[in-house]
């Protein structure tokens, strides 16, 4: 038994890792995509899935993070009702996107069509993981990180390859064939690790009832979301397709990191919450470390990863990249006090403070004159969201060493 809680342990210390090794494997899909299609094309991609990543929040319906606190406290009955309940959400969702987009931008209706229900897949493999991370379940968790991301950077190769005129409609049709492929093999090996009975006929009066359960979830998951994809529906209205691939093609880089500090900061969790003051100071100062020398390797070395990753009309990238970085100094510390306030039942602190910062940022981006302005104001919503929650903490006493 012992043997085996070594092993665990030692494993568990590895997913942040496995998390950047399938990030680096989403980034490699994304470049290729970028040397599949123009700017500007990559401009639309990168709009829709914004679109479809916003929409997910409704998608979601709350559950992600009400999973995620359930689970941290080994509460996981009635997982296949909450399943069900995402898909039946989610299908609700693409549909009212795909009305919408038909009255707006009608040449865009199949491109949300495709990425909506591949955004399904990912979402349906995405509870298999929350799962996974906080019951211990390590080789089901590495499965869920992976399978997805490598089948995709497969197929993208075979295509870049073999197809000589690429169309966004087949691109997006890749992502889905691959989330769908993803989510088939995470869904048979979790069934393996962990009892998960699915009842395939929808209630409606247990799926209101569980919306009922995750409202507030629902709504702070809105802002959280929203607060870091309005940045991309307002870029796309306030200048032009070419300045919109450019922040879209630097986003994907810090999207890369951030979701490294967010791996790692899950992964640790329920034994952070559980440990002495010491422990939960090395933990904070272990967490600022890696964010420092994120921040100076993003910053200085931009213009090298840009050379070595993206074709030559990105280049200009690089000075967004290098801006887009110093939000590594804030964010991973916002998303540790959101899942801090949700574990002690202060979602409402979440819920203000990702709602007032949501309005916030959408006044301030439509003041800035250029893409770099707009970049620095985006950094500059992360650091007034971090203030935020810092002196609540102070007041609450429950800041990062408690």
């Amino acid at each position: 038994m012992k043997i085996k809680d070594f092993s665990t342990t030692h494993l568990n210390k590895l997913i942040p890792f496995v998390e950047l090794f399938s990030k680096a494997l989403s980034f490699i899909s994304v470049i290729i995509i970028t040397r599949l299609l123009s700017v500007e094309s990559f401009g639309v991609y990168y709009y829709i899935i914004s679109i479809v990543a916003w929409a997910s929040v409704f998608m979601d319906g709350g559950i992600s993070y009400y999973i995620i606190n359930k689970s941290v406290k080994d509460d996981i009955s009635n997982l296949g009702e909450y399943l069900v309940s995402r898909v039946l959400f989610s299908l609700i969702t693409i549909i009212f996107l795909c009305v919408v987009a038909g009255f707006i931008k009608q040449q865009y209706v199949l491109y949300i069509l495709l990425y909506g229900l591949s955004f399904l897949f990912i979402l349906l493999t995405a509870f298999f993981k929350i799962i996974a991370r906080t019951q211990g379940k390590v080789t089901l968790d590495f499965t869920t990180i992976i399978a997805e991301p490598l089948i995709r950077v497969v197929v993208l190769i075979v295509l870049y390859f073999t197809v000589l005129n690429i169309s966004l409609t087949l691109v997006f049709t890749v992502l889905l064939f691959t989330a769908l492929v993803g989510f088939v093999l995470s869904f048979f090996y979790f069934k393996n690790q962990i009892p998960l009975k699915i009842n395939p006929k929808i209630e409606f009066q247990k799926t209101l009832a569980i919306l009922k359960e995750t409202k507030w979830y629902l709504l702070m998951y809105l802002f959280l979301v929203g607060l870091k994809r309005v940045e991309i529906v307002i870029l796309k209205f306030r200048f032009n397709d070419y300045e919109s691939g450019l922040y879209s093609s630097a986003d994907n880089f810090y999207n890369s990191a951030y979701l490294f500090f967010t791996a790692l900061i899950l992964v640790g969790i329920k034994k952070h919450f559980s440990a002495d003051n010491i422990r939960k100071r090395k933990n904070t100062l272990y967490l600022i470390g890696l964010s420092l020398l994120s921040v100076m390797v993003l910053y200085f070395f931009s213009d090298i990863f840009y050379t070595l990753f993206y074709s030559v009309e990105y280049l200009e990238g690089h000075h967004l990249l290098s801006i887009l970085a110093l939000s590594l100094l804030f964010s991973p510390f916002n998303y540790y006090f959101i899942l801090k306030n949700n574990y002690n039942h202060n979602i409402n602190v979440n819920i203000r403070v990702l709602g007032i910062s949501f309005f916030i940022k959408i006044v301030l981006l439509f003041f800035a004159d250029n893409v770099i302005m707009f970049s620095y104001l985006v950094v500059a919503t992360d650091l007034i969201i971090l203030i935020a929650y810092y002196v609540l903490s102070l007041k609450k006493g429950t800041n990062l060493n408690r």
